[in-house]
């Protein structure tokens, strides 16, 4: 399990350890599945960015984002709401 992935020190070790076989769990604040994945992507620039972005494409099986949506009945309520991107096994 790591922390938070913000920055490019935490996505690559997350996918360093990913990389050796490790199944790793991390999270991210992001909005949707595909703010997630720009939000992985984003963080790699010059040299490494082509191999780290193939790395992260080869190493990531879910997604999952979870939203809380406040309902408009009389007893106001948080319902979570959620996207899951699941990728076969390669």
């Amino acid at each position: 399990m790591i922390g938070e992935a913000r920055n490019k020190t935490t996505i690559g070790t997350a996918v360093e350890t990913s990389l050796t076989g490790h199944l790793v769990y991390t999270t991210t604040h992001s909005h949707s599945v595909s703010n997630t994945i720009q939000r992985l992507l984003s963080v790699f620039n010059g040299d490494q960015e082509t191999q780290r972005k193939i790395d992260i494409l080869t190493s990531l099986r879910t997604i999952m984002v979870q939203n809380s949506l406040l309902t408009r009945r009389v007893n106001s309520i948080c319902m979570p709401q959620g996207n899951i991107l699941s990728l076969p096994p390669k």
